[in-house]
């Protein structure tokens, strides 16, 4: 718990039961997502519990998996499922970007952007410049996709977004 891991740990258990115990004290959480919200800060609670525990104990050296991609894939895991409980309140009108696939939109302009600050030495290469130059393609598309609904515009686009996103991901 001295470690700033485990500080941090100390607080998202703390911070997951404060948040599902609000909403369990209100019982406002009816309905599909709100059964999704008060899952995941439930599990994440028991999960971010769990580990404490068994840092706390120094019992994971003894389990037979790899700690650090455990806690990692579960870190990541569980801010994805965060994420998706924190974007509407039941009953708002949510846009795209709330939902799983706007999610996914904003990781892969995330991705697009990290691997874009990682190419060293494209030129040289001819088939890593066709795939460039594609993946540059995709990228400025989602990138206004997203610009477009953060900016309320997607009233300018001449076909619906639902059509035009299964007209792009089969590209």
């Amino acid at each position: 718990v001295t470690s700033w891991v485990g500080i941090a740990r100390l607080f998202a258990v703390v911070l997951s039961c404060i948040a599902f115990s609000l909403v369990a004290s209100t019982g406002d959480f009816g309905g599909p997502y709100g059964t999704w919200c008060m899952f995941t800060w439930c599990f994440c609670f028991a999960v971010t519990l769990l580990v404490l525990v068994l840092e706390l104990l120094e019992l994971y050296p003894k389990l037979p998996l790899s700690w650090d991609d455990f806690t990692s894939a579960f870190s990541m895991l569980a801010a994805v499922m965060i994420f998706t409980t924190s974007r509407a309140k039941p009953g708002d009108i949510s846009s795209f970007l709330s939902t799983v696939p706007g999610l996914l939109k904003v990781f892969e302009a995330y991705v697009a952007c990290l691997i874009f600050s990682l190419l060293d030495n494209y030129t040289l290469k001819a088939g890593l410049q066709w795939c460039v130059a594609v993946y540059s393609i995709c990228f400025i598309i989602t990138l206004l996709i997203i610009i477009f609904t953060i900016g309320r515009c997607l009233s300018y686009i001449p076909c619906p977004l639902e059509k035009m996103l299964v007209a792009y991901n089969a590209l």
